[in-house]
């Protein structure tokens, strides 16, 4: 009996409250608030890329530059990889490009899934992170002369000067 008694005064306690806050508020608006739009110094700094832009293609199983003479005292940074092939067969090859990066040859393949034929044509693109030393080629290696033709790739990314 004593817990109904309490939670019966807690319930018009609340109501009481509230009626109480309700009746305190004023008939009007509160006081007339002024905002002042202070300018504060901005200034822009345009961060450029440490590096030159540079784009360029490379073809295997047909005509065209096979490889790319990365400038002597720079870094070359491939960013993007974009390109195709045609097919004789129905076989997707992987694309492969050679670099050399303090010394070491790699080999980087560049996938060419079989989702992708479009009328015999495959066509692939992809973020990459790939480096060349400066002085040395960007190659790329014809996979399968017998089952593909013609395949282009274009390389994006930056010359950049080592520090």
């Amino acid at each position: 009996m004593t817990s109904i008694r309490t939670c019966a005064l807690a319930i018009a306690a609340v109501f009481f409250m509230g009626s109480q806050a309700s009746a305190q508020l004023p008939d009007r608006a509160g006081p007339n608030v002024n905002v002042v739009n202070i300018p504060l110094p901005v200034t822009v700094t345009n961060q450029s890329i440490p590096g030159t832009p540079l784009q360029f293609k490379l073809f295997a199983g047909g005509g065209g530059p096979q490889t790319f003479s990365v400038p002597t005292g720079k870094l070359l940074v491939i960013e993007y990889v974009s390109g195709g092939c045609f097919l004789a067969g129905s076989t997707p090859p992987d694309l492969v490009i050679l670099t050399s990066l303090g010394g070491t040859i790699a080999d980087h393949r560049i996938e060419m899934p079989s989702g992708s034929i479009i009328q015999q044509a495959l066509v692939r693109g992809q973020l990459v992170k790939i480096y060349a030393d400066g002085g040395t080629n960007v190659t790329l290696v014809e996979p399968f002369p017998s089952a593909v033709l013609p395949c282009s790739l274009t390389f994006s990314g930056l010359l950049v000067t080592p520090s």
